[in-house]
This record gives structure tokens, C-alpha cells and sequence, in this order.
């Protein structure tokens, strides 16, 4: 490509589609930074990318009692079901804690699980893609005593994440969904966080300018979705 195009050509890899790389992501910038003459930028987003990284180790990374956990409805190629899951989940990577399906996977990434094993494994806490919600509220609507045979929808502990994988990783996205998911996993451990302000924090400092209410408006946002999945 190089002699084609007689200009330099550099090959860039933060690591897989889907997953949360940092030190790839830190060795992508930095030879960004260096290619674009923007070494000072990129040290910055490392910066602050490491900091968000050991902030949320820190606060998660000494607890024993941890609740059971599922994504599902994970984006991959198109709309997909609830039993689309991903393993093991980065912004729960950087919690400290494993989904319930990472054990049943034999390698990273998207993993298409079955109904019947979540619901013996019956998770405490699911999360959602929301990209994906209008395909599982369609489902549920046909049969939501399907889904009622999860505790975590009879006692409304579902909540939606934003996507982050479309067909790469959203690394400013995935961190903001890790505060909202810890806030709501251990909520004393993360008091003091707006998971709302945390997110505009770090879109400002990727991107330039927050950008949660764009995403809550297109998507839903940091949110319970026990009001969309009840039974009428």
C-alpha cells in the first residue's frame, strides 16, 4: 500500500473487536501520537485512561461477596436476542467480577448462550445492551413468563448499557458503562460517582465535549428497565 500510494502507511491495533485492551489502546495512541506530532495529546488520553482503569480497580478489587451477573442482547452483526452475551464483559473486566457465563465459553468474545442454562444459573443483576432492546422487548411481549422465571426480572433488577461494540470498541464508552455498572453493582463503593457526570467527563476528555445526553437519547441512557419489562 506504501508503494501504491507513495505516502507512509502505519498499521494501527488496539486489540480484539469488542474487547477492552488498554495497553493495546496505549500503544495505538502513542504511535498516533507520534506519526500525527500530537505526543502531548495522546500522553494525556493515556493518562487519564490509566487513571479510570486503577480508579476502578481500587474500588472493587478487595470484595468477597460479589453478585451473580449477566449481559445480555450484546451488539454483534445485527440485532440480537437476549442470550447474546459476550465473555468475559470488559467494563465488568475492569470491575473485578465475572458474568456468569464466562466460565462456559471457551475463548473472548461473543458468546450465543441458551435460555435454559441462565435460567438455572438465575443471575442477581442483569444488564442489557440497549442497542439491542427493542429485539428483547418484542420477544418478551410474546412470552414474558419466559422471562419472568428470572428473579432478577420479578424483582426489577434489569438495567440498560450503552453499546460500545458496534465493529470496534468505543474505549471512552465502555469506561463510562463500568462506572454506571459498579454504581449499580456496589453502590457504597461508588457513592460519590454520578455515573451521568463521569460519563460527560470522559467523552470531554476523549472527544472534546460531553456526550451522554446523545447517547440517552438515542439509546435510553443509565437505566432500570423494570417499567419496560412487566407484565401487563
Amino acid at each position: 500500500m506504501q508503494s501504491e500510494t507513495k505516502a507512509a502507511v502505519i498499521v494501527i491495533d488496539y486489540g480484539p473487536a469488542g474487547q477492552l485492551d488498554i495497553n493495546g489502546f496505549i500503544y495505538a495512541v502513542r504511535v498516533l501520537g507520534k506519526a500525527l506530532n500530537r505526543e502531548e495529546r495522546a500522553e494525556q488520553l493515556i493518562r487519564f485512561t490509566v487513571e479510570v482503569s486503577d480508579d476502578l480497580n481500587r474500588r472493587t478489587k478487595d470484595i468477597d461477596q460479589r453478585p451473580k451477573v449477566y449481559v445480555g442482547a450484546i451488539s454483534y452483526k445485527g440485532a440480537q436476542p437476549f442470550t447474546t452475551t459476550q465473555t468475559p464483559f470488559p467494563p465488568l473486566v475492569l470491575l473485578n467480577i465475572p458474568s456468569i457465563a464466562d466460565k462456559y465459553s471457551s475463548g473472548a468474545g461473543v458468546f450465543f448462550w441458551d435460555y435454559e442454562t441462565i435460567m438455572a444459573k438465575q443471575p442477581e443483576i442483569i444488564f442489557m445492551d440497549e442497542g439491542n432492546l427493542a429485539t428483547v422487548k418484542q420477544d418478551f411481549e410474546k412470552d414474558p413468563s419466559k422471562y419472568m422465571q428470572l428473579s432478577a426480572f420479578r424483582k426489577g433488577r434489569v438495567y440498560g448499557t450503552l453499546p460500545y461494540n458496534y465493529y470496534h470498541t468505543n474505549i471512552a464508552v465502555a469506561l463510562a458503562d463500568a462506572y454506571w455498572m459498579g454504581k449499580v453493582l456496589y453502590p457504597d463503593r461508588f457513592s460519590d460517582v454520578d455515573p451521568i457526570t463521569k460519563a460527560d467527563e470522559i467523552f470531554t476528555v476523549f472527544v472534546g465535549k460531553p456526550l451522554y445526553q446523545m447517547y440517552a437519547d438515542a439509546y435510553g441512557g443509565f437505566i432500570c428497565l423494570a417499567d419496560m419489562f412487566r407484565v401487563p
